[in-house]
């Protein structure tokens, strides 16, 4: 129990100290294609992070793969300009992207739909790597990524149907920026697009 605490404690930190510049990053450049010391979220420095060029697939898999082994993952929005975190683990992979799904009763819908930009945060225990994705919610009402959802995660069929009167809503991140600590490879950072 003391180890689960301590991993939605160190999670919950990143998460609000990389919120606290999410929104304001107009004046944040992209990472030259090599060895960058900052990083572009945090202002932190002397991390090197290796820009990474990865096919879309490749990318996609790498990234849903580690949401999937590792959850759960945390969504972190604004509201009022304060930070909002919370932990979810309902993400699929359908027609080349990576969806994540939220009741449209939930304050997190409420709050993307009122500023899109969005972090999401997972982080292996065992091997104390994490993953960081940044970018804009994009919501789509494609009947297709529904369905989708709903097979990959049967919870959802009790939660939202129509006899609880709730639906959910789907979104992919688009603009979006990955970055991996690994201790053993070092931090990469890729594109999702």
């Amino acid at each position: 129990m003391a180890g689960k605490m301590n991993r939605l404690a160190y999670i919950g930190i990143l998460c609000c100290i990389v919120l606290n510049g999410c929104g304001q990053n107009e004046k944040a450049q992209s990472p030259a294609p090599s060895t960058v010391q900052t990083d572009g979220h945090t202002g932190a420095t002397g991390l090197a992070i290796k820009q990474e060029t990865f096919s879309k697939e490749e990318a996609c898999d790498t990234t849903y793969h580690f949401l999937k082994q590792n959850p759960p993952y945390f969504i972190a929005t604004l509201e009022g300009g304060k930070p909002r975190l919370r932990p979810t683990d309902t993400v699929t992979q359908f027609d080349g992207k990576i969806w994540f799904h939220i009741g449209k009763q939930k304050g997190s819908y409420t709050q993307l739909q009122q500023n899109p930009q969005v972090e999401i945060v997972a982080y292996d225990n065992a091997s104390r790597n994490w993953i960081r994705i940044s970018g804009k919610a994009i919501f789509s009402d494609q009947r297709e990524v529904h369905e989708s959802a709903l097979q990959a995660n049967p919870v959802l069929k009790k939660l939202y149907n129509a006899n609880t009167g709730v639906d959910f809503a789907s979104f992919h991140i688009g603009e979006a920026q990955v970055e991996i600590e690994s201790k053993v490879k070092g931090n990469c950072c890729f594109s999702l697009e």
